[in-house]
């Protein structure tokens, strides 16, 4: 009898559907604690338990997928981006509430956009600038988020 080898071609997609996976059985144990109700009145529960089973299948796919197809290669992980991309995640978490949204978004694209590599200042503040002023636009006006435009600093 010949056996096979199951290989992994895509081990990305592998740990992926496998986090997945992990977060969606997680959602399903701690929702199914909550009343369910019906379709036509749903309970607490019923929304995360049908997300989380959504999510499990999508993980399902990653993970079958990852055995099947070509080998993948994938380029070096290099940390520069992910530095600048999670400080500007860091820049936005604690500067909305002193600074407010249209300083901080303005502040954060400046490390996000040093992720990739060289910019010129010009393009860099041009771009900080548009953003700043759309999500402003955006959020607080458009949508009326409760999102400080100034934050507490300039309220003295």
């Amino acid at each position: 009898m010949l056996q096979k080898s199951i290989t992994v071609r895509k081990p990305k997609d592998l740990i992926l559907g496998i986090i997945l996976l992990t977060i969606s059985i997680f959602v399903i144990v701690v929702a199914s604690g909550y009343d369910l109700g019906t379709t036509r009145q749903m309970g607490p529960g019923y929304l995360p338990i049908i997300l989380g089973s959504c999510l499990g299948v999508i993980a399902a796919i990653l993970i079958g997928g990852s055995f099947i197809g070509e080998v993948a290669h994938y380029a070096p992980f290099v940390i520069r981006p992910t530095i600048f991309i999670l400080g500007a995640a860091l820049t936005f978490a604690l500067l909305i509430r002193p600074l407010g949204l249209l300083i901080t978004v303005f502040l954060l694209v400046i490390p996000a956009v040093f992720a990739d590599g060289g910019r010129r200042l010009k393009s860099i503040l041009t771009l900080a600038l548009v953003l700043a002023i759309g999500t402003t636009l955006l959020f607080p006006i458009a949508l009326g988020q409760q999102i400080p435009i100034f934050g507490h600093v300039f309220s003295h």
